[in-house]
């Protein structure tokens, strides 16, 4: 229902669901275990609602177990802003490097495309995952309206926690 603000299109629509189906599932997970690769993927898979995000989930699952590489990659998921060619190769570059925000943001923009978005939503499940404090703290003091940012972090987290007790 969240998306139906921002996208009108079914595919639009299940694109940013299982965008924020993943970065919900990485912030619970412990980045020093094991990353579960086979059951974050079945759940984004089991979670996709259109033909369409559904099948280049399955792309990435494959992409990821053939050990491929971004470039290959990104010729197979697609790097447009369309979202059914966008999130599919930001998540590849989260599982491809899972273990380091700035691989994940290398891998997520330097193989073409909509660079911003693609680093973004790479960066989004890799923050979710690692925490504020893998990202380098050079980059971490650069970024616009730092304190406004950080603060709404701080809160959101909160709420989190707070949601977490009560049930």
């Amino acid at each position: 229902m969240s998306a139906s603000v921002t996208h009108a299109h079914p595919v639009g629509k299940d694109g940013a669901a299982i965008q924020t189906r993943a970065v919900s599932l990485a912030v619970k997970l412990d980045p020093k275990e094991a990353f579960p690769y086979k059951t974050f993927m079945d759940t984004l898979i089991d979670f996709s609602r259109t033909p369409e995000i559904e099948e280049k989930m399955l792309r990435v699952q494959k992409l990821i177990n053939a050990q491929s590489p971004p470039s290959f990659a990104a010729e197979q998921l697609g790097q447009t802003v369309a979202v059914h060619e966008s999130m599919p190769f930001a998540l590849f570059s989260f599982l491809r490097h899972p273990k380091s925000f700035e691989d994940c943001l290398f891998c997520a923009t330097l193989n073409g495309g909509d660079r911003d978005t693609l680093g973004a939503m790479a960066c989004a499940i890799s923050g979710a995952y690692l925490g504020v404090e893998s990202i380098p703290q050079s980059w971490r003091e650069k970024l616009e309206n730092r304190s406004y940012i950080e603060d709404l972090a701080l809160r959101l987290s909160e709420i989190s926690r707070h949601s977490a007790v009560s049930r």
